[in-house]
């Protein structure tokens, strides 16, 4: 009886099956704070161009469907879904005003680092998860560098520029958890004003950093 619950029809039915029903234990607030978070990214990036806000719907779309393709194989799902979409959407609002080796690279830089934000917010240790995080940027960044005209020299640079970026993203995301666990700021919150300053650095790092 220990790995049975009750129905509400009074039938016992089997803990095993609970992640079958993953999908229906998303939060009320985490959907509200993803569609919030998609919807201010696109505010933030009409006045940009549209081609932005294109490549903003398709990384986010991509890091939520990679998400909900990868947690239903390796929960959890919500979690991977959650840091998917959040990340993406940072790295859609820096690249969206700063100098790129090419224009695809607002589709490149924001998929990849959503990707690996999914590989990296899974239930594995620190270190496993630092190495696919790499993997995933580094996969993403590499094919992207493949399709531009440029030197193997700045190809390889940027590739692992992004393998360094994918490892540092499971670090965050056991950093954003950790705090979590002794506060009172529920995750979509947080995940929600990791966004919004994104969207601060890309519009104040062109006048502080020269160059960018």
């Amino acid at each position: 009886m220990a790995d049975e619950i009750v129905s509400d029809s009074g039938q016992p039915s089997s803990l095993a099956d609970s992640p079958r029903d993953e999908l229906l234990q998303f939060r009320l607030s985490t959907i509200f704070v993803l569609t919030l978070i998609a919807s201010i990214l696109a505010v933030f990036l009409r006045p940009r161009g549209n081609d932005l806000m294109i490549a903003g719907m398709v990384s986010t779309i991509s890091s939520l469907a990679f998400g909900m393709l990868v947690g239903k194989v390796r929960p959890p799902l919500m979690q991977r879904v959650f840091w998917g979409v959040v990340v993406a959407a940072m790295m859609q609002a820096v690249v969206s005003n700063t100098i790129l080796l090419d224009r695809k690279g607002i589709y490149g830089w924001p998929i990849a680092a959503g990707f690996a934000a999914v590989v990296a917010a899974g239930n594995s240790n620190l270190y496993r998860r630092m190495i696919q995080g790499a993997i995933a940027a580094a996969t993403v960044v590499a094919i992207y560098m493949v399709s531009l005209p440029t030197d193997s020299i700045t190809g390889f640079a940027n590739t692992i520029c992004a393998a360094i970026g994918g490892a540092l993203l499971a670090v965050l995301v056991d950093v954003v958890n950790f705090l979590q666990r002794r506060t009172t700021v529920p995750l979509p919150i947080t995940g929600l004003a990791l966004v919004l300053v994104a969207m601060a650095f890309a519009t104040v790092a062109p006048t502080l950093i020269p160059g960018w």
